[in-house]
């Protein structure tokens, strides 16, 4: 068995080392064999590494073409990454500009998917003397990137997506980070609970809050049927609407004593007092409507931010201190 493993480690080494391009030969600037392999291996990694998602929906990608004067106030936009492309596209078009377009495109491309924490800013070489010329070949000249006014990277000539992608993925973390931190804080649905008659009295008790009493059995259609729509106003009314669930097989006593004679019952409270009620299933905007009227002026409940815990204070010891009764006995 050892050996077969040796044979087989061999044959895969040997398979791996002359790993080169497609013609058998080394590929010119890259290196080839197992090294290549392994380069590759973690460049892909580097390009699919996990970025925090934006916080909601992305909004439109800031595209600015700046002039000399601009250039300070568009690099000193506060938690943005500002992504200054410098260019030279004079003279007539041809076949390396349209290539260069197209370049320009998938840059913009790129830098949409971080528009919530970056700016692009497009800057025209011949227009600005505070850049000097570097090529004379149509394209971009050079690619910064700045964070509170300071240049954080640069970039010399035409940036590829696969050279800004790690860079984008590297700089917007902190400030998406940070972003999300600073935003407040939004409410949470209250997750609707079977609950026992011992719990009814504290339920329709809730203060400022929406109470929705619901009297089901497991044997009931409509009842199966309504719990959906009541789970969907859970999260429709997140922090206002409080929804427990009394089987009536269970909760005999409190059934009768309630007048329920056909399930679903559905009953809504406000500070102990009922306002409304119906029975028997029915759809979601009908639920829906009666709880955006009965919520109205009511303020959501957000959950408190845990407070950080001060490091917990602490007293040093006394040198040569010892338990009671382990005292050291003093030599005389």
């Amino acid at each position: 068995m050892i050996r077969s493993r040796t044979v087989f480690t061999v044959l895969l080494l040997a398979a791996l080392l002359p790993l080169t391009g497609c013609d058998g030969k080394k590929e010119a600037g890259k290196p080839g064999g197992l090294s290549g392999l392994l380069d590759k291996l973690k460049g892909k990694q580097a390009d699919t590494a996990a970025v925090t998602p934006p916080m909601g929906p992305l909004p439109p990608l800031i595209v600015q073409d700046i002039v000399e004067a601009e250039f300070p106030n568009f690099i000193d936009r506060r938690d943005k990454l500002c992504v200054l492309a410098i260019y030279d596209m004079y003279g007539p078009e041809t076949a390396d500009t349209l290539k260069q377009r197209e370049i320009e495109r998938k840059v913009e491309e790129e830098m949409a998917k971080y528009s919530d924490v970056a700016v692009l800013g497009r800057l025209d070489i011949q227009k600005c003397k505070l850049f000097s010329k570097t090529t004379g070949a149509p394209g971009v000249v050079g690619t910064t990137f700045y964070l509170d006014g300071k240049d954080v990277e640069a970039f010399n000539g035409t940036i590829q997506v696969e050279q800004l992608r790690p860079i984008l993925a590297r700089l917007v973390e902190p400030l998406r980070a940070k972003l999300r931190a600073s935003a407040p804080a939004k409410p949470v649905p209250i997750p609707m609970k079977e609950m026992a008659e011992s719990e009814y009295p504290a339920l329709i008790a809730t203060r400022n809050k929406l109470v929705l009493v619901v009297y089901h059995a497991e044997w009931c259609g409509p009842c199966k049927m309504l719990k959906p729509v009541l789970e969907q106003m859970t999260t429709e009314f997140p922090g206002q609407v409080v929804i427990g669930r009394f089987n009536v097989d269970q909760c005999k006593g409190l059934a009768a004593k309630n007048g329920v004679s056909g399930i679903p019952d559905v009953r809504f409270f406000l500070n102990g007092k009922q306002v409304d009620s119906f029975t028997g299933y029915a759809p979601a905007e009908t639920v829906r409507a009666k709880c955006k009227l009965l919520t109205a002026g009511l303020e959501p409940e957000i959950p408190a931010t845990p407070a950080t815990s001060p490091e917990a204070s602490v007293t040093r010891m006394k040198k040569d201190w010892m338990p009671p009764g382990m005292e050291k006995t003093r030599k005389n």
